[in-house]
């Protein structure tokens, strides 16, 4: 009996009477005029908001958001490829006509290939050439696929390698200046 409370047992102070209810609380009920009304078409209970006219400012069923919320933004692109990464870009454009390695031709021209000055671009096109030459999986293949599905991968890689091939047939073989943030590791031996 200590744990179960005496549920018959009403305390003085809940035995009141229940509080009246304040009138705006007190639900709204249409006169017989109010019912007139409705069935003349003079009222309509429901939608009164489409009906209005002019609204006062402090009415927020008709919030109306601009269309410029809705439109989708682009990213901005504020990165810069370097030099390797543009030739290769535009390589992907053209190796699936029938003048690519034209266009490779022309591209190593344009760029100047053969000056000792382009070694370090030189440098990284021979890396890329090695990555493709390697095999194993590259993104840049899978975005060329999209433009270009008539060509499987192994297609696609194989005229990707013959481009930076014709590229670097003609190349500078001076060596790349060296990267200062790893000129450090040349001098220390183990």
């Amino acid at each position: 009996t200590r744990l179960r409370p005496n549920l018959h047992v009403v305390s003085k102070h809940h035995a009141t009477s229940l509080v009246p209810l304040p009138p705006m609380y007190t639900p709204w009920k249409p006169s017989a005029k109010d019912d007139q009304d409705v069935i003349n078409g003079k009222v309509s209970l429901l939608h009164s908001h489409l009906k209005k006219k002019h609204h006062l400012g402090n009415d927020d069923d008709d919030f109306e958001l601009p269309a410029s919320f809705f439109k989708v933004k682009e990213p901005k692109q504020d990165f810069k490829m370097d030099e390797s990464s543009n030739i290769l870009y535009s390589l992907l454009g053209e190796f699936g006509k029938a003048t690519y390695l034209q266009f490779a031709a022309k591209v190593a021209a344009e760029h100047k290939l053969s000056d000792a000055k382009q070694a370090k671009l030189v440098g990284s096109l021979k890396q890329s050439l090695l990555g493709f030459q390697a095999g194993g999986h590259d993104f840049m293949l899978d975005a060329a696929r999209v433009n270009y599905p008539s060509l499987n991968e192994h297609e696609q890689r194989t005229r990707l390698i013959q481009m930076l091939q014709v590229m670097l047939k003609n190349a500078t073989k001076a060596a790349p200046p060296e990267d200062p943030r790893f000129a450090h590791h040349r001098n220390h031996k183990k």
